[in-house]
């Protein structure tokens, strides 16, 4: 053991108003405190003051070193420190000495304080452990005991609080005791049936299998790790296992005893904290001119990249029955994108649950008022967060799984996951607030369509097999830096989509005019820009070469045979590309519906196609479907010679990424 040194004070960090509140987790029962670089502690939740006896007053602005000396086990100083200094969150055990002489062991979990990208402090979050390290302390007895009485044994295995087995050489279980069949939910005869590889979680099988063949060939004596069973309801248990080999007086292999401990708990806690702490974390570090799309996204881009959340979406309320997606990170092909509104009726629905607190639900458990599509496209389960408060709710927040495993656990163990911590709601609820007045929004749009605030880039097409310029696909850039998908969702959620897509549309189609001749242009259009296809044929007429209009498959389209007719009538030049297509079986039916002259294989089916047996394997059959179909494929985002090689190996006609040029200005082709 190494006890923490105090460091001189400095004086200590001051942090945005109801941050540390957020971060705290108001409803935890851990005790709960900050501290500034210094060790200093900042802030002494109620929760603190319940565990260690020691008032907030007593403990604000005192070095947690001296207030209560702790001394951290299983782990060094350095790597503590270490740990910290890196931003990184550092868990670990140790004891505190406190006021009145006793000694509490508690487990802590230490995460750095962020502000701006800048580590200022730290949070802190333990739980007193006395008890169960007396209780494993008291395991570690039994398990000497059962060695030197087999009547003993029989009682501790019997009645021990966790889970144990006595399980064969061929991995079937010959005695389980009622802890472990409690928390399996088979009775002990159905467990004496099978094997424990019968309830082991198909990912984890290989490790575990692994680790037993190392303990029989005598590599190790015994092994621990963390699992996932399967429940008799079809619900996953996480569990921590603990497994040594007996031997017979001949020191020839027995049987197994394992011990199997429940971390569903721990796990669940876990993961609402890492949810609750990403969604403080990304909205703190906002600028704060930031827009509610931009925060909105932001929210989404971030909940995205925990392992479990497939689909993220804010919606913000415009009205009592209007609702309107602000930003969302979905599966591909999903058909909805930022600034859709919903329909009246889900809009409503939203609104009323969101003033009942956080909820979850199984994907098409609600029929008409779920989520629009969410069980056609895979996902398994949805929680919602309410944004706001409990009297007016301004959006809510939506996480979405296509894990089965852990939809159950979503829906009936953590329905208030995704619940916004005091902080975190009012930082977006104040953006949303600016949503709702669209009139500004409104008024930027117009002085970007007024002075023309944007420019066109192209980005050539290639064919594969000569690498000569075939076409040039036209892109836009907006002086604001703003994402053009970003923009253009703007302009549809307030009134001005039309004119500005076809702002940016006559002014990629007036520079085109310096491209070389015999390429054809590509412009990217929404379909909502085809509902009226007059003012696009106009100017689609003044172009000096071949036309192909880009339709993105995450666009909904609400009627085939309407935009099939629109595009039709914008002339014989005109010809139509589907683009994004690859990702998923919907994009077949897209395509059969667009009857599109081109296809564009999405980035997903392209990224290291060399390497990758499955993406060739979708890439041939693309090609196949393309040809049948009369249509010729183009492929997106090709970076490197090995993709263009095997691209043009597995029939792909043309191409345009990086390798061949990056967006850029005419003067520059």
């Amino acid at each position: 053991m190494s006890r923490l040194a105090t460091g001189q004070v400095r004086p200590s960090t001051e942090y945005p108003a109801g941050v540390l509140e957020g971060l705290l987790l108001d409803r935890m029962n851990d005790a709960a405190f900050a501290t500034d670089l210094d060790n200093r502690v900042t802030f002494w939740a109620e929760s603190a003051e319940r565990l260690f006896g020691i008032t907030r007053d007593k403990a604000i602005g005192r070095p947690f070193g001296d207030l209560l000396p702790f001394e951290i086990a299983s782990t060094t100083e350095h790597d503590f420190l270490a740990t910290l200094a890196a931003g990184q969150p550092w868990r670990g055990e140790g004891s505190v000495r406190l006021r009145d002489g006793s000694e509490m062991w508690i487990e802590s979990t230490i995460s750095p304080i962020r502000i701006n990208g800048v580590v200022v402090g730290s949070v802190s979050v333990s739980r007193d452990m006395t008890a169960q390290r007396a209780e494993a302390a008291a395991r570690m007895a039994v398990e000497r005991s059962l060695r030197e009485s087999e009547q003993q044994f029989r009682e501790a295995f019997d009645y021990a609080s966790i889970g144990m087995a006595l399980v064969g050489l061929d991995g079937r279980w010959l005695k389980v005791n009622r802890a472990l069949v409690r928390l399996l939910g088979y009775s002990e005869e159905e467990l004496l049936e099978r094997t424990f590889q019968d309830l082991t979680h198909p990912d984890d099988l290989a490790a575990d299998l692994h680790q037993v063949a190392a303990m029989l060939a005598g590599t190790i004596s015994s092994y621990r790790m963390d699992k996932r069973y399967r429940h008799k309801d079809g619900s996953v248990v996480h569990a921590s296992l603990a497994v040594s080999l007996a031997r017979d007086d001949d020191g020839r292999p027995r049987h197994f005893v394992s011990q199997v401990e429940d971390r569903s708990a721990q796990i669940d806690l876990d993961l609402e904290s890492r949810v609750r702490v990403a969604l403080t974390e990304c909205l703190t570090g906002m600028p704060a001119g930031a827009t509610p799309e931009e925060s909105a996204q932001a929210v989404c881009d971030e909940l995205a990249t925990l392992p479990w959340v497939d689909f993220t979406a804010v919606a913000a309320f415009v009205d009592v029955s209007d609702a309107v997606i602000l930003a969302n990170t979905v599966p591909a092909g999903f058909p909805t994108c930022p600034g859709d509104h919903l329909s009246i009726e889900r809009a409503s629905y939203l609104q009323r649950r969101a003033l009942d607190g956080p909820w979850a639900e199984y994907a098409g458990a609600a029929g008409e008022d779920e989520f629009p599509l969410a069980a056609e496209f895979g996902l398994e389960a949805l929680a919602y967060g309410p944004i706001g408060n409990v009297d007016s709710a301004l959006g809510v927040l939506i996480v979405g799984t296509s894990q089965a495993d852990f939809a159950r656990t979503l829906v009936e163990k953590m329905p208030g996951m995704v619940a916004f911590t005091t902080t975190s709601s009012a930082l977006l609820a104040e953006r949303l607030q600016g949503r709702r007045r669209q009139v500004d929004a409104r008024r930027t749009l117009e002085r970007t369509l007024s002075s023309r605030a944007f420019k066109p880039v192209f980005q050539p097409i290639v064919d594969l097999t000569t690498r000569a310029i075939v076409a040039y696909e036209a892109l836009t850039r907006f002086e604001s830096g703003q994402r053009p998908d970003l923009c253009f969702a703007a302009a549809w959620a307030v009134g001005l989509g039309p004119e500005l897509e076809l702002a940016t549309l006559t002014a990629a189609i007036t520079a085109a005019r310096s491209l070389p001749a015999g390429t054809w242009l590509n412009l990217n259009v929404s379909p909502r820009l085809l509902d009226q296809p007059d003012p696009l044929r106009d100017l689609l007429w003044t172009a000096d070469r071949a036309i192909v209009l880009e339709v993105t498959e995450h666009e909904p389209v609400a009627n085939y045979k309407l935009l099939r007719e629109a595009i039709r009538g914008l002339g014989g030049d005109v010809r139509l590309a589907v683009d994004d297509a690859g990702a998923g079986v919907a994009n077949f039916g897209h395509i059969i519906e667009l009857q599109p002259d081109f296809v564009k294989l999405d980035i997903s089916l392209v990224r290291r196609v060399n390497a990758n047996l499955g993406r060739q394997a979708l890439v041939v059959a693309m090609n196949h479907f393309a040809r049948t179909s009369g249509c010729r494929l183009i492929a997106e985002g090709v970076e490197t010679e090995p993709e263009a090689a095997t691209l043009l190996a597995l029939g792909v006609e043309y191409a345009q990424g990086y390798l061949f040029g990056r967006p850029g200005p005419v003067e520059a082709e």
